[in-house]
């Protein structure tokens, strides 16, 4: 848990993340007010939103607009953790005494280019 409005140094998520704040089902059962049963072609328009929530929910597009840092495979969890702990105890002698939102932009290109 955490954003952008959290001052977060490192923001990631894995390519299966859904990033929203209700269940894509549960919002479109809100617009169509329970009544997507009624008939086939409401059933099949409630699919359809479904769908393009699901879709909206991507973690690509947040970190298209920045909202993220990258999207990892879950894989590389462990050495993206291991890199941003480096980075952060090598920065200015020790883990106690950084003030992280001041190195923020630099330290996630250094972490970007180390994985690279």
């Amino acid at each position: 848990m955490g954003g952008t409005g959290c001052a977060t140094d490192f923001l990631v998520a894995w390519p299966t993340a859904e990033m929203s704040f209700v269940d894509p089902e549960v919002a479109a059962n809100v617009v169509f007010a329970g009544k997507a049963e009624a008939s086939e072609e409401l059933r099949k328009k409630w699919r359809e939103l479904v769908q393009e929530m699901v879709k909206d929910a991507s973690p690509y597009g947040a970190a298209g607009v920045h909202y993220l840092h990258d999207v990892i495979e879950p894989a590389a969890s462990r050495d993206y953790i291991l890199r941003a702990l480096e980075i952060y105890q090598d920065h200015r002698g020790g883990l106690s005494e950084h003030r992280p939102a001041n190195w923020r932009r630099n330290s996630v290109e250094r972490l970007c280019a180390a994985g690279n």
